[in-house]
């Protein structure tokens, strides 16, 4: 899901694992629309939007894929989707393996859409046989997008002419949440095995930091009673606008850092209140101060808490 940039946060967009992308206004409980992106490629594994746009990626099973049982590919289709069902831990090893095997089967598809009149813009070319994107940020003017793969690639296309202008490694195994620099110059990027880094666009991906965090950052949830073995979606970090501070998710709270000289994190703040492991982290308004944050958690519960800046 995706909030729709405007003065009023109250209109958000959500898909799942039909294909649907559906227009909720919170404020009213209400469904302004839904349109179907491809039926043929029915789970929607990211989602995000600008005032005029929103892209949509999603996947399907490959045909050249063996099959899994009925029973096996309803649950695992399902656990997708639903990282917070809770599973015991002598079967989560069992279930990883089924998941992987699932997973590897799928192939992925980028599209764009017209956000006021629900239309299908264009296509952007994926490479690597059509890798499944599991994660995307877009820039302020929405002309550039940064994507996650579950190749471990993270991949730059320009949207307005349509074409990829970046890709490189960024993990040996799926990148779980990307985002733009304040001054878009790089981008931050959290894999598996709680690899958090920021990378050069004007150096074409060169590494500029490996960040220190703490142990499960990428998958919160690893662990707990809630745990069910499916790829964490959803923002697992947010810097906010002077990228001085980034709100990380952990097992049972959300960590504020101060992000220092040379790729130093400093613990700064320890927000806590749920029951659950912290699975997806946001500063409120557009992350233009350091001042409201909201943090959700695997117990189906989201807090919304007012920090006081520091005067540094």
């Amino acid at each position: 899901m995706d909030w729709v940039p405007q003065p009023v946060d109250n209109l958000i967009l959500m898909a799942g694992g039909d294909a649907v992308v559906r227009l909720l206004d919170t404020a009213m409980g209400t469904c302004h629309w839904e349109v179907t992106a491809d039926a043929k490629f029915p789970k929607i594994l990211s989602l995000v939007c600008s005032p005029s746009i929103f892209v949509v990626s999603a996947a399907s099973q490959s045909s050249s894929h063996i099959p899994l049982s009925p029973s096996t590919a309803k649950l695992l289709s399902f656990g997708l989707s639903s990282p917070s069902l809770p599973s015991s831990r002598s079967a989560s090893g069992e279930m990883h393996n089924m998941q992987k095997k699932f997973s590897e089967g799928f192939v992925g598809q980028l599209s764009v859409w017209d956000l006021k009149k629900q239309q299908l813009n264009t296509f952007l070319p994926l490479s690597s046989g059509a890798v499944p994107i599991s994660c995307m940020a877009l820039n302020h003017n929405s002309t550039l997008l940064v994507t996650g793969g579950t190749d471990g690639k993270i991949r730059l296309f320009d949207i307005v002419q349509n074409q990829q202008l970046l890709c490189w490694d960024a993990n040996t195994r799926e990148v779980y949440n990307v985002q733009f620099s304040y001054d878009e110059n790089s981008v931050y990027s959290m894999g598996k095995e709680d690899k958090f880094s920021q990378w050069s666009v004007m150096q074409s991906g060169r590494l500029l930091a490996d960040f220190p965090i703490h142990q499960h950052a990428s998958q919160p949830a690893v662990g707990s009673e809630h745990h069910f073995p499916s790829p964490p979606r959803g923002n697992l970090f947010a810097f906010e606008s002077e990228n001085k501070y980034v709100l990380t998710c952990a097992p049972s709270q959300a960590l504020v850092y101060k992000v220092g000289q040379e790729g130093q994190l400093q613990k700064t703040l320890t927000l806590s209140g749920h029951s659950g492991p912290v699975t997806c982290v946001d500063w409120l308004q557009g992350r233009r101060s350091y001042s409201n944050c909201i943090t959700c958690s695997i117990d189906c519960s989201a807090r919304s808490v007012n920090l006081l800046k520091n005067s540094d």
